[in-house]
């Protein structure tokens, strides 16, 4: 190549830019030919370069031996850019390029490393020492033992003890280096893929060795060693070992990997001991103390970086667990509880760090529960459903297609294959009891389990795409498993895998051919071994053999065919149900599931004519699919159930709401759909019975409201699409909704109160001595069962009176100590509040409004029961006597809630009448009208406007109150239920009453549909005509000879809203307006 260099006439021209000329097209050529993507970019950074007062500008063979070195590294424009600032850290940049004049072998390492990897040049430029290490003969020669490793890096952590931070920078600098010299063998090929992520490992398991050294050391001199006591009575040094999982359990650790690790220790039974007045711990403390330190030490970030990031979720009971466990614990833990997901993980043990004997203990014990006696082939259905649950993750992440970890015929794949026989047969084949996937492989060849041909496939991919991996992770080394999206950093990455322009073929697409080509192979032995049970492939046509499907359908999706069924959009329709069928670019979409999908569409698209949004309808089935763990399942379960399909489309048609609540938790589509859950409602002792039983999963009180308000949007996605699907109509809905609130009040009420006593005990009534209740009053919606999508609950908390609580909990101190009975119920009713609205979770269940207590925003939110009754007889106005016509007890004490319905009651019905009574009412809700709505512009508001909602409710109001007291029977607090008592007290006559109650229908089915889209408490109808369309379909109108739907709405609202402000200024006795 440096022939070919020297008599190329771009050097001229290279020449000429170094001394200060213009880039030239020849120059370009030049770099072009040596492979420089960016010719521009190059000479800008030789521009640069030739400024350095070092750089021998007129040395034409130096300019050669650079041009050769850049032909050979993977990225040349990099390699300029970093070996310019390579240059600049120098103190001796003359040394340096005589070194790389004198050493081909040297220079083409440091051109390597700058154009290969810019995470691991960024070291050098901080430790520009460590280039000068790089660069000896005998660095990049060999590999290096990890006891070797282990004995230097002690020595550096010796050196470094006394200064700050010593031990830790120690650790992140040695590592830094060893990277260099690890990642630069990989890059040259010195090193194959076994045996660079085999000195990964070691050098992950030498810095453990050392931080347990450390931490240790450091724990002894301040609590002294840990004992315990033997079966025999002898008193024993307690061990700590560290065992790893996952890549370095398997001594395959990549450039970016998270080390897997779960810490053990000998026994619970005993603590340290050592000289007089140390402070003395238990050997669970001290062993946590010890992990958590070797944490610190390994994990956290400083001016150094890290060592290597720790995940400890694989241990027993995983993030809610102890950080360190006893050997006995974990024996417990995997014979009581262990799953199939942990036997799998445990395959990768290995003891990594810290006592041998103490790791091979565990091993040992663990043994047994990986490797079950007899052949077990339920673990193939289980690891395949874990596959299912990874590939439903990555599909909602959006990077299937380019994730060579995760995605289809991707490195999981392979692993969960030969773990798959590993779990089955490991029991009976000792020698597939090993952590390393390679020679497992080999095993599994050996034994006859997988023909020859699918092992060696296996393993030539496994090779194959862990050197991808390192790649990509060394690259900026980021945590990255995704192909580069950016053509030039693909086409770089390609170079690294060794791939070269061939003809008329480029780098990139030889590369991604051989990727592809790795891909289907794993990914045929995978199907082959998860999916046998698909009996519908066998025998059908391959894709490339049915072309004229695939071209049926591409025709058949053409925008200007699909303008009949409502689109929007026909353009973006047309897009989206194409990726729907072909999935994104470079995303291999199986020809089963492209056939299901054209067996779907036709009906897929008949469905649609009749939805409210079929634009959204489609979006929202794409990302259904998306994350419900591969196209082919998802096609397969709609192609089998018609009924599932048109639930769906019904629900993502009519409600982004709902269809969020499922597409977060996709889990809930198989409840959905059991028998009885859409056609019928729940019982309320059932619904408060599985709702405890979930919120009660949760470890303390937060975690418990988070399972509460995320099973709360799982039930409310139920009651909705029974509405959506007609199954239920408003009322029933309603009362469904309003069941649902009670039993999320009365379990959430459960939880805070068990929070609010363990801080201080059980409150007591000062008068009686007697346990103090509390109760909880419903107002509002939710009083009057009237609860719709996107309803606040107005609620009252009111206890029963003065006193304090007993500080006892369990017969013990409670946390906190005792408090008045005001500050226990106040702390009660906050938790109550916060936990439903306003979560640590971010889901909130409900927007909680307590402004109807006496005094308002200004009084205390938890209030005794004598302030009731004083509020009441005193100071309570009459829009307070309105809104308690609707006051009903939810949750909290029947005894309490009696007496309080009893004030009420007295307060609304026996008081006497104001003489202005009618006037009252009606100068406040004209108040409303006129300074809440914005009718006069044109708004239309079905709540506050011109005979609506609220015309009816003040009206059943104003007759309760005019006549409860002498016709209890009408104390009702619905309103269609009020309005029923009214008309057989014969307070309404049959027309009258039939008008407002079916107007109170309607009504309320139109704010049903407003609401369900979004769960906002909306009240106004859209403000444009597709949003009036919308919601016309969402109501069942449809365009017609008769008129459009839009306008079919509107003169339905017209005509029940004039009745119904007829009705009410003649019943309150009110003169007709102008």
């Amino acid at each position: 190549m440096t022939v070919a260099i020297q008599d190329h006439p771009g050097v001229e021209h290279i020449e000429r830019l170094l001394a200060g000329g213009a880039p030239s097209p020849m120059a370009a050529d030049l770099l072009d030919s040596i492979g420089v993507i960016d010719p521009a970019r190059a000479c800008r950074n030789l521009q640069s370069l030739a400024l350095h007062p070092a750089f021998p500008r007129n040395d034409r063979d130096f300019l050669v031996q650079l041009l050769a070195a850049l032909s050979e590294t993977f990225e040349p424009e990099r390699a300029l850019s970093n070996f310019e600032r390579i240059m600049a850290t120098r103190e001796d940049p003359d040394a340096l390029l005589r070194l790389l004049r004198r050493y081909p072998e040297r220079r083409a390492a440091l051109f390597t490393l700058a154009g290969g990897s810019q995470f691991l040049t960024d070291t050098v430029l901080r430790h520009p020492e460590f280039l000068d290490w790089l660069l000896r003969p005998s660095a990049l020669q060999g590999e290096r033992s990890e006891s070797r490793m282990e004995a230097e890096l002690w020595r550096w952590v010796q050196r470094l003890r006394t200064q700050p931070n010593g031990p830790s920078n120690a650790l992140r600098r040695f590592r830094q280096r060893e990277y260099l010299r690890i990642g630069l063998r990989d890059l040259m090929r010195l090193a194959d893929m076994p045996q660079t992520v085999l000195a990964l490992s070691h050098l992950a398991d030498a810095t453990l060795e050392a931080a347990v050294r450390v931490a240790r050391a450091e724990l002894e001199a301040r609590y002294g060693k840990p004992l315990y006591r033997s079966k025999e009575g002898r008193s024993l040094p307690c061990e700590f070992a560290v065992i790893a999982l996952g890549k370095l359990g398997g001594l395959e650790l990549n450039f970016s990997s998270d080390i897997d690790l779960i810490f053990i220790y000998s026994s619970d039974e005993g603590g340290t001991r050592g000289a007089t007045g140390r402070d003395h711990i238990s050997n669970h403390e001290f062993h946590a103390r010890l992990a958590r330190r070797v944490i610190a030490l390994m994990a956290e970030n400083t001016e150094e970086g890290h060592v290597f990031r720790v995940d400890t979720r694989l241990r027993p009971e995983g993030d809610q667990g102890a950080l360190a466990y006893s050997l006995r614990s974990c024996e417990v833990y995997y014979e009581s509880w262990g799953e199939t997901w942990e036997r799998q993980a445990l395959i990768k043990a290995r003891l990594a760090a810290g006592s041998a004997a103490l790791g091979k203990a565990f091993l040992d014990m663990i043994r047994p529960f990986i490797y079950r006696r007899t052949l077990d082939l339920s673990a193939l259905d289980e690891i395949g459903h874990i596959k299912d649950r990874i590939n439903a993750q990555i599909a909602a992440s959006g990077r299937k297609a380019s994730n060579i970890k995760l995605g289809e015929g991707g490195i999981r794949e392979i692993e969960f294959i030969v773990q798959s026989f590993q779990l089955i047969y490991g029991g009976k084949e000792k020698f597939l009891r090993t952590p390393s996937t390679l020679e497992a492989l080999s095993v599994i060849q050996a034994l006859g389990l997988l023909p020859m041909d699918d092992c060696a496939a296996l393993s030539s991919a496994y090779i194959f795409l862990r050197d991808i991996e390192h790649r990509v992770q060394m690259t900026q080394g980021l945590q990255t498993h995704d192909l580069p999206a950016d053509a030039h950093a693909l086409t770089v990455l390609a170079r690294k895998m060794g791939f070269h322009r061939t003809g008329g073929m480029s780098e990139r697409t030889g590369f991604l051919a051989a990727l592809q080509n790795h891909q289907d192979q794993v990914s045929r032995v995978f199907q082959n071994l998860f999916r046998k049970g698909d009996s519908e492939e066998a025998g059908r046509p391959a894709e490339e053999e049915a072309p004229a499907a695939a071209e049926t359908l591409e025709d058949s999706l053409a925008p200007a065919d699909l303008a009949p069924y409502n689109f929007a959009d026909p353009e973006s329709a047309s897009a989206r149900l194409r990726l729907l069928r072909n999935g994104e670019p470079f995303e291999r979409v199986s020809a089963r599931a492209k056939r299901l999908f054209d067996n779907l569409l036709p009906r897929l698209l008949f469905l649609t004519l009749d939805l409210p949004d079929p634009d959204q309808a489609v979006v929202n089935l794409s990302r259904f699919v998306e994350r419900s763990g591969g196209r082919e399942g998802a096609f397969t379960l709609l192609s089998e159930q018609e009924n599932v399909l048109e639930a769906l489309l019904r629900l993502f048609g009519s409600s982004d709401y709902l269809s969020e609540s499922l597409l977060s938790q996709p889990g809930l589509l198989d409840s959905l759909f059991q028998a009885e859950a859409l056609t019928s409602s729940k019982a309320a002792g059932t619904l408060q019975k599985e709702l405890s039983a979930e919120a009660l999963k949760g470890s303390d009180a937060a975690q418990r409201f988070a399972r509460l308000c995320a099973a709360k949007r799982g039930e409310e996605l139920a009651i909705g699409l029974r509405s959506i699907l007609g199954e239920a109509d408003i009322f029933q809905t309603m009362s469904d909704l309003t069941s649902l609130a009670e039993a999320v009040l009365a379990v959430g009420l459960r939880v805070a109160e068990e929070e609010v006593r363990g801080l201080h005990g059980s409150p007591i009534e000062a008068e009686t001595g007697q346990p103090a209740g509390f109760s909880i009053i419903g107002l509002g919606k939710l009083g009057s069962r009237e609860m719709n999508f996107g309803s606040d609950l107005d609620l009252v908390f009111v206890y029963s009176g003065p006193g304090g609580t007993d500080g006892k909990i369990n017969g013990k101190g409670a946390a906190w100590g005792s408090a008045s009975n005001h500050q226990f119920f106040l702390r009660l009713a906050t938790a109550l509040r916060d936990g439903l609205s306003a979560p640590a979770s971010g889901e909130r269940a409900y927007e909680i409004d307590l402004r109807l207590r006496p005094e308002g925003q200004k009084g205390a939110i938890a209030v005794p029961l004598q302030t009731f009754e004083d509020y009441f007889r005193d100071r309570a106005e009459l829009w307070e006597r309105q809104a308690l016509c609707r006051a009903r007890p939810v949750a909290g004490s029947p005894a309490l809630s009696r007496r309080f319905m009893g004030l009420a009651a007295e307060f609304v019905y026996e008081r006497p009448l104001p003489p202005n009574l009618a006037a009252g009412i009606d100068h406040v809700r004209l108040r409303m009208e006129r300074e809440l709505t914005h009718e006069a512009e044109g708004e239309i508001d079905l709540k506050l406007g011109h005979g609506g909602l609220t015309d009816i409710e003040f009206l059943v109001q104003y007759l309760l109150i005019s006549h409860g007291r002498e016709k209890p029977a009408i104390r009702r607090p619905e309103t269609a239920e009020a309005l029923r008592a009214l008309r057989a007290a014969g307070l309404l006559n049959e027309e009258d009453a039939d008008t407002l109650l079916d107007t109170y229908r309607f009504l309320r089915q139109v704010e049903n549909r407003l609401r369900i889209a979004r769960a906002q408490p909306l009240h106004t109808f859209p403000a444009t005509p597709e949003g009036m369309e919308m919601l016309a379909r969402r109501l069942g109108y449809s365009d017609d000879e008769e008129g459009s739907s839009r306008a079919k709405l509107l003169a339905d609202y017209e005509r029940h809203t004039q009745r119904v402000r007829a009705i009410y200024r003649e019943r309150l006795g009110l003169k007709k307006r102008a």
